[in-house]
């Protein structure tokens, strides 16, 4: 069961501790035609029907950071550079904010 909608399909079942895990065989092949991600609702329209969406494991503020120069930083070594961060419609811009700043996985890999 997903929300409201019975499916029967030959899956692969993995090891996770989310509830569900779509693939994009089921989202975007379905013979209902596609499922619409509505992201910015935390929906998804499938089979005619809206199923909530909850995210796992992702903070819920995330803000883009760029450097703000070119810099060359060689390998297995650290430093301190100047950076742009976005800024969230929620922020108070006269009120003064310290934010700690973590690489993604994938940034640490790259």
């Amino acid at each position: 069961m997903l929300g409201d909608i019975s499916l029967t399909r030959e899956i692969i079942v993995a090891e996770i501790e989310d509830d569900a895990l779509l693939g994009i065989d089921i989202l975007q092949n379905d013979e209902g035609g596609p499922a619409n991600l509505l992201l910015s609702r935390g929906v998804i329209l499938f089979q005619g029907k809206e199923i909530p969406c909850i995210q796992i494991g992702l903070k819920k503020e995330i803000r883009k950071v760029r450097a703000a120069d070119n810099y060359t930083i060689p390998g297995q070594s650290q430093a301190i550079i100047d950076v742009m961060i976005d800024r969230l419609e929620s922020d108070d811009l006269m009120q003064d904010t310290e934010l700690i700043i973590e690489a993604t996985d994938h940034f640490k890999e790259t």
